[in-house]
């Protein structure tokens, strides 16, 4: 895993084989390309700048997937160790400490809830 950040300066987690310098990606919604440099992901403001640097070509990995679920957090079921991800009105099990710990996710901010009814979503690995 890399860090990189957004123009304004958040972090942000990639994949080092998918994002590293000289990555292009796109926004979710495709109307926006960022070029990685120095871990900061540039927006590459315009078509024609874009051909100033890559000529014709366009191409550039999807790298922003929709937007968090407002309000996710992170929870355990009530009397279990297991970990969860609240988003998307799915609980999505982090599979081990190591998972935790490289997403940065806090213990402090972790409620204890009955989770049983909420529906499982993919687990986080």
């Amino acid at each position: 895993m890399a860090t990189a950040q957004t123009p304004s300066g958040a972090a942000l987690t990639t994949f080092a084989s998918a994002f590293t310098n000289g990555a292009r990606v796109k926004s979710s919604d495709g109307s926006q390309t960022f070029l990685l440099i120095d871990g900061l992901l540039r927006l590459i403001p315009d078509a024609a700048t874009s051909n100033n640097l890559f000529g014709a070509s366009a191409d550039a990995v999807n790298g922003f997937g929709p937007p968090l679920t407002q309000g996710a957090y992170l929870a355990n079921q009530v009397g279990e160790p297991s970990r969860y991800l609240i988003v998307d009105g799915t609980k999505r099990h982090v599979l081990n400490p190591q998972v935790w710990d490289e997403f940065g996710f806090s213990l402090q901010m972790e409620r204890s809830e009955d989770l049983s009814n909420m529906p499982d979503g993919p687990a986080i690995s």
